[in-house]
């Protein structure tokens, strides 16, 4: 099943850190997430619980389609600082690891519809609701099988940069589609020189012992990190070699 118009809304609940994340697709479906958070999320704990219940329900569950992307998707949400978080229109330290994967999925999508009343809601039934446990972490990204290296998560950095090293070449909803495919069909893993890796260090402020550079098609290759967590690797860059 494939929606093309999934609409959101988040509550808080008359019980400490329980909270509520309802979703309709395309007017004919419906269901609501009982959240149950292990930790304070603080000030913006509705928002992160909106981010949570958008990926549980688009990501984890694939309600919308299998890989969906922002290709032929409407989205509407229910917190302000969510749409505007996820329109790219302001950055936050708070919802910044909670968006990412989210992000990563509605690359290229132009408009997110904000209701904080919709009427809706009032109409989800008790049947098939859902209940979930959060202990507040980054949710994982949405990830792709390679025969070699098992699963790798697909970060928004990744997907941007992509866009961004093809020079703006086709519609940005198209951006997650293509990194998926280079990271199914990475080959093998590049090792460099050490004089390289150390320029890496200076330039990208960080220790390179863990990162892994996968070998992709058409001179592309994949920059991953270990999600020590979770035992997968995350997609943190793309390049290609003629253009550094």
């Amino acid at each position: 099943m494939t929606l093309r118009n999934v609409k959101f809304f988040t509550e808080s609940t008359d019980k400490a850190d329980v909270y509520r994340v309802y979703i309709s697709g395309d007017d004919r479906i419906s269901n609501m997430l009982e959240v149950h958070l292990d930790i304070p999320l603080g000030n913006q704990a509705l928002d992160c619980i909106e981010l949570y219940g958008i990926w549980y329900f688009l990501i984890l569950l694939e309600v919308a389609g299998n890989y969906r992307t922002a290709r032929n998707f409407a989205v509407t949400v229910s917190r302000r600082a969510v749409r505007s978080h996820l329109l790219g229109k302001t950055e936050s330290e708070t919802l910044g690891p909670h968006s990412s994967s989210i992000r990563a999925m509605l690359y290229g999508i132009e408009d997110i519809g904000l209701n904080n009343r919709p009427g809706w809601v009032g109409s989800v039934g008790p049947e098939g609701n859902i209940c979930s446990r959060w202990d507040g972490k980054p949710c994982p990204y949405q990830m792709v099988y390679n025969e070699r290296f098992g699963w790798l998560g697909i970060t928004f950095h990744a997907v941007d940069q992509y866009f961004k090293r093809t020079r703006s070449e086709g519609r940005k909803d198209q951006m997650l589609l293509k990194v998926q495919r280079l990271a199914r069909s990475a080959t093998e893993e590049l090792h460099l020189p050490p004089d390289v890796k150390f320029k890496k260090i200076l330039n990208h402020g960080f220790e390179q012992k863990h990162i892994k550079y996968l070998a992709a098609p058409r001179g592309w290759t994949l920059v991953a990190a270990p999600d020590q967590e979770r035992g997968y690797l995350r997609v943190i860059s793309v390049y290609q070699v003629n253009h550094g």
